[in-house]
Protein backbone atom coordinates (compact mmCIF):
# COMPACT_ATOMS: atom_id res chain seq x y z
CA UNK A 1 0.00 0.00 0.00
CA UNK A 2 3.02 2.06 0.89
CA UNK A 3 4.59 1.91 -2.05
CA UNK A 4 1.75 2.36 -4.68
CA UNK A 5 1.07 5.85 -2.53
CA UNK A 6 4.58 6.62 -3.00
CA UNK A 7 4.50 5.69 -6.92
CA UNK A 8 1.14 7.72 -7.11
CA UNK A 9 2.87 11.08 -5.11
CA UNK A 10 6.02 10.39 -7.81
CA UNK A 11 3.56 10.54 -10.68
CA UNK A 12 1.68 13.32 -9.66
CA UNK A 13 4.46 15.53 -8.78
CA UNK A 14 6.83 14.76 -11.55
CA UNK A 15 5.86 12.02 -14.49
CA UNK A 16 2.35 13.83 -15.37
CA UNK A 17 2.91 17.17 -15.11
CA UNK A 18 6.35 16.16 -17.49
CA UNK A 19 4.63 14.42 -19.85
CA UNK A 20 1.36 16.99 -20.05
CA UNK A 21 4.03 19.60 -20.63
CA UNK A 22 5.89 17.50 -23.56
CA UNK A 23 2.34 17.19 -25.29
CA UNK A 24 0.78 20.11 -24.93
CA UNK A 25 4.13 21.99 -26.09
CA UNK A 26 4.29 19.45 -28.80
CA UNK A 27 0.64 20.85 -30.12
CA UNK A 28 2.97 24.34 -30.90
CA UNK A 29 6.30 22.70 -31.92
CA UNK A 30 7.96 20.21 -33.45
CA UNK A 31 9.33 17.72 -31.07
CA UNK A 32 11.20 14.58 -32.43
CA UNK A 33 9.45 11.04 -30.75
CA UNK A 34 12.30 9.03 -29.05
CA UNK A 35 12.26 5.81 -30.12
CA UNK A 36 13.41 4.38 -26.59
CA UNK A 37 10.89 3.88 -24.10
CA UNK A 38 13.36 4.71 -21.11
CA UNK A 39 15.05 7.64 -22.49
CA UNK A 40 11.26 8.90 -23.21
CA UNK A 41 10.58 7.99 -19.84
CA UNK A 42 13.66 9.70 -18.86
CA UNK A 43 12.87 12.96 -20.78
CA UNK A 44 9.44 13.34 -19.04
CA UNK A 45 11.09 12.85 -15.65
CA UNK A 46 13.61 15.76 -16.49
CA UNK A 47 10.77 17.91 -17.87
CA UNK A 48 8.55 17.39 -14.64
CA UNK A 49 11.32 18.17 -11.87
CA UNK A 50 11.99 21.23 -13.94
CA UNK A 51 8.00 22.91 -13.44
CA UNK A 52 8.76 21.33 -9.87
CA UNK A 53 11.85 23.47 -9.11
CA UNK A 54 10.52 26.21 -11.21
CA UNK A 55 6.81 26.35 -9.24
CA UNK A 56 8.02 25.60 -5.50
CA UNK A 57 9.55 29.19 -4.83
CA UNK A 58 6.26 30.30 -5.94
CA UNK A 59 3.98 28.30 -4.63
CA UNK A 60 6.25 28.97 -0.96
CA UNK A 61 5.70 32.72 -1.87
CA UNK A 62 1.56 32.58 -2.80
CA UNK A 63 1.60 30.29 0.67
CA UNK A 64 -0.60 27.59 -1.69
CA UNK A 65 2.09 24.72 -1.21
CA UNK A 66 1.26 21.51 -2.45
CA UNK A 67 3.86 19.54 -2.79
CA UNK A 68 5.78 20.16 0.39
CA UNK A 69 3.29 18.38 2.41
CA UNK A 70 3.90 14.97 0.41
CA UNK A 71 7.60 15.40 0.49
CA UNK A 72 7.56 15.73 4.33
CA UNK A 73 5.37 13.55 5.47
CA UNK A 74 7.03 9.92 6.35
CA UNK A 75 6.45 6.80 4.49
CA UNK A 76 3.67 5.81 6.71
CA UNK A 77 0.43 5.06 4.65
CA UNK A 78 -2.01 7.49 6.61
CA UNK A 79 0.46 10.61 6.45
CA UNK A 80 0.80 10.00 2.65
CA UNK A 81 -2.80 9.70 2.10
CA UNK A 82 -3.75 12.02 4.65
CA UNK A 83 -1.85 14.61 2.47
CA UNK A 84 -3.15 13.57 -0.97
CA UNK A 85 -6.43 13.91 0.20
CA UNK A 86 -5.79 17.64 2.22
CA UNK A 87 -4.12 18.44 -0.85
CA UNK A 88 -5.78 17.60 -4.13
CA UNK A 89 -6.96 20.62 -5.87
CA UNK A 90 -3.44 21.87 -5.75
CA UNK A 91 -1.65 18.52 -7.24
CA UNK A 92 -4.58 18.56 -9.76
CA UNK A 93 -3.53 22.60 -10.78
CA UNK A 94 0.16 21.14 -10.35
CA UNK A 95 -0.23 18.20 -12.64
CA UNK A 96 -2.24 19.97 -15.65
CA UNK A 97 -2.64 23.34 -15.50
CA UNK A 98 1.16 24.49 -14.51
CA UNK A 99 2.36 22.24 -17.16
CA UNK A 100 -0.23 23.57 -20.16
CA UNK A 101 0.55 27.49 -19.09
CA UNK A 102 4.53 27.04 -19.43
CA UNK A 103 4.01 24.86 -22.38
CA UNK A 104 2.26 28.01 -24.02
CA UNK A 105 5.00 30.13 -23.14
CA UNK A 106 8.34 27.92 -23.73
CA UNK A 107 6.42 27.20 -26.98
CA UNK A 108 6.15 30.99 -27.56
CA UNK A 109 9.54 31.91 -26.60
CA UNK A 110 10.84 29.47 -28.64
CA UNK A 111 8.54 30.27 -31.90
CA UNK A 112 9.65 33.72 -31.55
CA UNK A 113 13.50 33.16 -31.65
CA UNK A 114 14.48 35.26 -28.45
CA UNK A 115 16.33 32.83 -26.89
CA UNK A 116 18.28 31.53 -29.60
CA UNK A 117 18.92 35.15 -30.79
CA UNK A 118 20.60 35.80 -26.85
CA UNK A 119 22.83 32.62 -27.26
CA UNK A 120 23.86 33.95 -30.25
CA UNK A 121 24.14 37.63 -29.31
CA UNK A 122 26.47 36.60 -26.74
CA UNK A 123 28.67 34.35 -29.58
CA UNK A 124 26.91 30.73 -28.49
CA UNK A 125 25.28 30.03 -31.89
CA UNK A 126 22.95 27.26 -31.06
CA UNK A 127 22.00 24.47 -33.18
CA UNK A 128 19.20 24.51 -35.38
CA UNK A 129 16.07 23.55 -33.37
CA UNK A 130 14.07 22.29 -36.62
CA UNK A 131 14.78 18.15 -36.76
CA UNK A 132 14.48 18.84 -40.75
CA UNK A 133 14.89 21.69 -43.42
CA UNK A 134 10.76 20.73 -43.95
CA UNK A 135 10.23 21.76 -40.18
CA UNK A 136 12.58 24.53 -41.02
CA UNK A 137 10.98 26.05 -43.72
CA UNK A 138 7.30 26.10 -42.40
CA UNK A 139 8.65 27.95 -39.52
CA UNK A 140 10.13 30.32 -41.16
CA UNK A 141 6.99 31.30 -42.90
CA UNK A 142 4.71 31.53 -40.22
CA UNK A 143 2.64 34.48 -40.16
CA UNK A 144 3.57 35.11 -44.25
CA UNK A 145 1.40 34.24 -47.28
CA UNK A 146 4.13 33.25 -49.63
CA UNK A 147 3.57 31.62 -52.60
CA UNK A 148 4.82 27.94 -53.33
CA UNK A 149 5.46 26.70 -56.48
CA UNK A 150 5.70 23.18 -56.08
CA UNK A 151 7.40 20.83 -58.62
CA UNK A 152 6.35 16.88 -58.91
CA UNK A 153 8.44 14.39 -59.45
CA UNK A 154 6.64 14.24 -62.89
CA UNK A 155 7.64 17.73 -63.79
CA UNK A 156 4.60 19.23 -63.18
CA UNK A 157 4.38 22.06 -61.54
CA UNK A 158 1.62 23.24 -59.35
CA UNK A 159 1.10 27.23 -57.61
CA UNK A 160 -0.43 28.00 -54.78
CA UNK A 161 -0.40 29.69 -51.74
CA UNK A 162 0.81 29.06 -48.40
CA UNK A 163 -1.86 31.25 -46.73
CA UNK A 164 -3.22 31.21 -42.99
CA UNK A 165 -5.20 27.61 -43.36
CA UNK A 166 -2.15 26.23 -45.26
CA UNK A 167 -0.10 23.78 -43.95
CA UNK A 168 3.17 21.22 -44.05
CA UNK A 169 3.65 18.21 -42.13
CA UNK A 170 6.81 18.68 -39.90
CA UNK A 171 6.72 15.01 -38.78
CA UNK A 172 9.77 12.68 -39.37
CA UNK A 173 8.71 10.52 -42.17
CA UNK A 174 6.03 13.11 -43.62
CA UNK A 175 6.23 15.74 -46.36
CA UNK A 176 2.75 16.35 -46.96
CA UNK A 177 1.52 20.03 -47.76
CA UNK A 178 -1.66 21.43 -47.77
CA UNK A 179 -1.96 24.69 -49.64
CA UNK A 180 -5.39 26.85 -49.45
CA UNK A 181 -5.66 28.22 -52.56
CA UNK A 182 -4.82 27.09 -56.27
CA UNK A 183 -3.36 29.40 -58.91
CA UNK A 184 -3.14 28.24 -62.51
CA UNK A 185 -0.59 30.47 -64.98
CA UNK A 186 -2.34 32.34 -67.72
CA UNK A 187 -0.18 31.39 -71.07
CA UNK A 188 -1.52 34.66 -72.80
CA UNK A 189 -0.80 36.78 -70.35
CA UNK A 190 1.80 34.68 -68.56
CA UNK A 191 0.26 35.54 -64.69
CA UNK A 192 -1.28 34.01 -61.93
CA UNK A 193 -4.75 33.42 -61.62
CA UNK A 194 -6.60 32.24 -58.61
CA UNK A 195 -9.24 29.39 -58.93
CA UNK A 196 -12.03 30.73 -56.76
CA UNK A 197 -13.90 27.50 -56.76
CA UNK A 198 -10.80 25.58 -55.21
CA UNK A 199 -11.01 25.70 -51.41
CA UNK A 200 -7.29 23.84 -51.16
CA UNK A 201 -5.32 21.34 -52.34
CA UNK A 202 -3.57 18.59 -50.54
CA UNK A 203 0.10 17.19 -51.89
CA UNK A 204 1.41 13.78 -51.20
CA UNK A 205 5.41 14.21 -50.25
CA UNK A 206 6.09 11.19 -52.25
CA UNK A 207 5.13 12.98 -55.13
CA UNK A 208 7.09 16.48 -54.34
CA UNK A 209 10.59 16.72 -55.81
CA UNK A 210 10.96 20.37 -55.52
CA UNK A 211 8.90 23.01 -53.51
CA UNK A 212 9.92 27.04 -53.97
CA UNK A 213 8.66 29.59 -51.28
CA UNK A 214 8.69 33.13 -53.18
CA UNK A 215 6.25 36.29 -51.91
CA UNK A 216 2.61 36.25 -53.17
CA UNK A 217 2.41 38.39 -56.40
CA UNK A 218 -1.36 38.25 -56.82
CA UNK A 219 -3.85 39.58 -54.16
CA UNK A 220 -4.52 36.93 -51.52
CA UNK A 221 -7.95 35.61 -50.64
CA UNK A 222 -8.29 38.01 -47.62
CA UNK A 223 -7.19 40.89 -50.17
CA UNK A 224 -10.35 40.27 -52.37
CA UNK A 225 -12.60 39.61 -50.16
CA UNK A 226 -11.62 43.11 -48.58
CA UNK A 227 -12.08 44.64 -51.91
CA UNK A 228 -15.34 43.19 -52.69
CA UNK A 229 -16.44 44.41 -49.21
CA UNK A 230 -15.21 47.92 -50.58
CA UNK A 231 -17.22 47.40 -53.41
CA UNK A 232 -20.29 46.46 -52.32
CA UNK A 233 -19.99 49.59 -49.66
CA UNK A 234 -19.70 52.29 -52.23
CA UNK A 235 -22.89 54.02 -52.71
CA UNK A 236 -24.37 53.07 -56.68
CA UNK A 237 -25.27 55.83 -58.80
CA UNK A 238 -28.42 54.93 -60.86
CA UNK A 239 -29.43 56.87 -63.77
CA UNK A 240 -33.04 57.20 -64.64
CA UNK A 241 -33.88 56.83 -68.88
Amino acid sequence: MTEALIALVVATTVLIPGLVFRRFKGRFLTIVETTSDPLAILEVAVAGLFLTVLMVPIYLATGLDPLTPLWTSSASAAQIAAALKANWAGLLFHSFVVPVLVAIMAAYVERRGWLADGLAFIGLQPMAKNPSPWAAAWLAHRGEVPLCTVTLKNDQVVYGQFGPEGTAAVLAGSRDIFLDALYVLDEESGDLVRQIDCSGIFIAGDEIRMVTFSDLPVPSPEEIDEEDEAVDATPQEHSEA
